[in-house]
């Protein structure tokens, strides 16, 4: 890489091993990432995941910013609107929810438990 490089330490959130990594990046752009060679729990390795996180992160589809549908459920149709309105629009939704089937309507599901994000879970799921 020529240039201007920087490298960073960090962890891979891609599982709950929170792999150690070195993140290379270049005008601000991430570059290249590898296992931290001194890490205790993966000295060096990472797995095929990681290889692909550069493309998935600069994916010119990749959604970021929330979209709400317009028209007939199943048509397809969607408008942007900003996080506040997205996110006061659902918590309105499961107030209203709660309020009249009670807090047992809500249920969490989460794939393959991939991510580290329990707390996130626990505290959200606690507030209804």
């Amino acid at each position: 890489m020529d240039g201007e490089v920087e490298v960073r330490k960090a962890a891979c959130f891609f599982c709950h091993n929170n792999y150690g990594v070195l993140v290379y990046t270049k005008d601000g752009q991430i570059a290249r990432i590898v296992g931290k060679p001194d890490y205790p729990t993966n000295p060096g390795y990472t797995c095929r995941r990681l290889r692909f996180a550069i493309r998935w992160l600069y994916h010119p589809d990749q959604l970021k910013h929330p979209l709400k549908r317009i028209g007939e459920r199943g048509g397809g149709q969607r408008e942007r609107v900003s996080w506040n309105q997205a996110l006061g629009e659902i918590a309105e939704k499961l107030k209203q929810l709660v309020n009249k089937y009670g807090p047992e309507c809500l249920a969490f599901c989460e794939g393959t438990y991939r991510s580290d994000a329990y707390w996130a879970r626990a505290r959200f799921a606690n507030r209804a």
